[in-house]
């Protein structure tokens, strides 16, 4: 199992912003192996473990999730994340994906919503939940948010949320609504398994999945 953990680690595309570390789409569950997006293989039985080296491996460093953290909503997953968080003694963000549940996400990591912000130093970290609307895969910023972000917004903001506003190549429906809103506030997202850099939005790779690029 180590060697395993070890091949992944040298194999996740790591994405970092000055102190803070990103990981994404984690599916931490009792499956041995998921196909996803893009042809993608996930190891969910292996997740945490690999998740806890991660931790290991960014000690003194903020962790942000960028949702899908269990494979099938599960709170034994959830805590075995917040385990292998207090073991690591480690600044973790956690962000809500559509393979979480809404009630269990804010349950374990105990916060009244699934959408909200939390600042380091100087720079303030806006947490999204892009899963109120699932629609063709792609998912979805609502009014109420949208709403709220004019008021906790800053120059010094950055965006983690699970759903990039760019799927398959193209804007979501609801991009420029949010692009109005955020201006060039860099935006981190995960979801489609790959990783890439498209202006202000970067997209991380699934943490047990080879490194991929996206292919557009």
């Amino acid at each position: 199992m180590k060697t395993l953990i070890t091949i992944l680690l040298a194999l996740i595309p790591f994405t970092s912003h000055a102190q803070f570390q990103f990981v994404s789409d984690i599916h931490a569950g009792g499956n041995k192996i998921r196909y996803g997006n893009l042809n993608s293989i996930l190891y969910p039985q292996k997740a945490s473990g690999v998740f806890n080296s991660f931790l290991k491996n960014h000690k003194g460093e903020t962790v942000i999730t960028l949702g899908d953290l269990t494979n099938k909503d599960e709170n034994k997953y959830y805590q075995k994340l917040l385990y292998y968080q207090k073991k690591n003694k480690a600044d973790v963000i956690w962000v809500l994906g559509n393979h979480d549940g809404a009630k269990k996400f804010k349950k374990n990591f105990k916060i009244s919503r699934t959408y909200y912000y939390t600042d380091r130093g100087d720079t303030r970290i806006i947490v999204l939940d892009s899963t109120t609307k699932f629609w063709n895969g792609q998912g979805w910023v609502d009014k109420e948010q949208l709403d709220w972000l004019k008021t906790v917004l800053t120059d010094k903001s950055i965006i983690a949320m699970h759903h990039p506003f760019i799927y398959n190549g193209v804007k979501t429906e609801w991009a420029d609504r949010f692009l109005d809103v955020i201006g060039d506030t860099p935006v981190y997202a995960g979801h489609l398994h790959c990783y890439g850099d498209y202006g202000q939005l970067h997209i991380v790779g699934a943490l047990t999945d080879k490194y991929r690029p996206c292919p557009y």
